[in-house]
């Protein structure tokens, strides 16, 4: 029988395995000079994609100001350089990022955040060789034209941003992930909620108008969704940030950084079953994450789905304002912080839209997608 003692040593890394320069601790180290930069791409006047006639013209996304200042407000709080701009093209948006990655003395801060708010979709493109087809996210520059988010998210890669390594580099997504949405769950109440009041008109990131279940919105044909990227002549009742033009960019360089190893064969397979007939199976489509060590991404919303915005900003965005604004934020895990924005939004957010009931009282959950091995602390500067 192994004893206890030769069981744990067994369990322990080899030597050879660890690296001297790796702090062992569970906690990434935030005691740097600098606390890091925050990157916010804000994305509101799509005009320019209407004179260019790209298929599909995108609506504006007026309210996005709201949540671009009020994440600059956040991120200067927690010790960030803010470098804010607004109204990229999808080219710009690459050079922009390719600037912070190089330029920035990453190697005396604490971490990276980027923040993007813009229409978005979903596509999915095939492989070849009878491979599964892959989806990808879209995020959409001002001019319509799309860039793939794993793009984005990967130029901060370990190999590609060295300075970086063994940092966490926090994404934060306000955009479409396609065209559905949400009808969400009824549950037994277990606590008393809030009565509702009638205002502050809502609208999402798809199209329609949001409220909460404390704060009933005013219904409006002009609510829109700022995660789905609208047609010009698209929905009536408000738009999203959901764009159906996929970049022109080569395909090839979306799939650069997607494994396909996982998957032994693609297209229908026959299989032998037990007691029964020979079954064909067909393979679903692959959903990689553009995922690395010390990397975490959180999406307004699910995959294929809307995301919503009123007024006053995205339900997401100023959610996550509001929580990363506790003054005890610095004594709180982020990952439960953003548990915490995770369960406001999917439990008091709702969109009305009465005069549309395809997006009528809809819901939003947003998604947290990590590869953080520590905990964050943004412990005071």
């Amino acid at each position: 029988a192994t004893s206890a003692a030769s069981f744990l040593d067994v369990t322990k890394p080899s030597k050879v395995a660890r690296e001297p320069d790796i702090d062992l601790t569970d906690v990434y180290d935030f005691s740097h000079r600098q606390r890091g930069l925050a990157v916010i791409i804000n994305n509101e006047d799509f005009s320019l994609s209407r004179l260019n006639n790209v298929r599909g013209p995108l609506d504006d996304r007026p309210e996005s100001s709201y949540d671009a200042l009020a994440l600059s407000r956040t991120f200067e709080k927690l010790g960030f350089d803010v470098l804010l701009k607004n109204d990229l093209e999808d080219k710009k948006m690459v050079v922009l990022l390719e600037s912070a990655k190089d330029d920035y003395d990453h190697a005396n801060a604490d971490c990276f955040v980027c923040a993007i708010l813009t229409h978005g979709e979903e596509t999915f493109v095939s492989t070849g060789n009878n491979l599964p087809e892959v989806r990808l996210d879209m995020l959409s520059g001002a001019n319509g034209k799309s860039v793939a988010t794993s793009t984005l998210v990967n130029m901060f890669s370990d190999d590609a941003c060295p300075k970086l390594k063994g940092k966490p580099r926090l994404f934060f997504i306000q955009a479409c992930r396609g065209e559905e949405c949400d009808n969400g769950a009824r549950i037994q109440l277990i606590k008393h909620t809030a009565t509702t009041s009638e205002s502050d008109r809502q609208s999402h990131d798809g199209t329609a108008h949001g409220k909460t279940q404390t704060e009933t919105e005013r219904s409006h044909d002009g609510e829109a969704s700022s995660n789905c990227l609208p047609r010009a002549q698209g929905l009536q009742t408000g738009t999203t940030d959901a764009n159906p033009d996929y970049s022109e960019n080569s395909i090839e360089e979306d799939l650069q950084n997607i494994n396909m190893n996982a998957t032994a064969s693609g297209g229908v397979d026959m299989i032998d079953v037990p007691g029964a007939a020979v079954q064909r199976v067909r393979h679903v489509r692959l959903c990689p994450t553009p995922l690395y060590k010390d990397s975490l991404i959180m999406y307004a919303t699910t995959p294929g789905h809307y995301a919503w915005r009123r007024d006053s900003g995205a339900w997401f965005m100023q959610t996550l304002c509001k929580v990363l604004d506790n003054p005890d934020i610095g004594s709180k895990s982020l990952l439960s912080a953003l548990v915490n924005v995770a369960g406001i939004v999917t439990r008091d957010f709702e969109s009305s839209t009465p005069n549309r009931l395809s997006t009528h009282q809809k819901k939003e959950t947003p998604v947290i997608e990590s590869m953080l091995v520590k905990d964050v602390f943004f412990t005071p500067k």
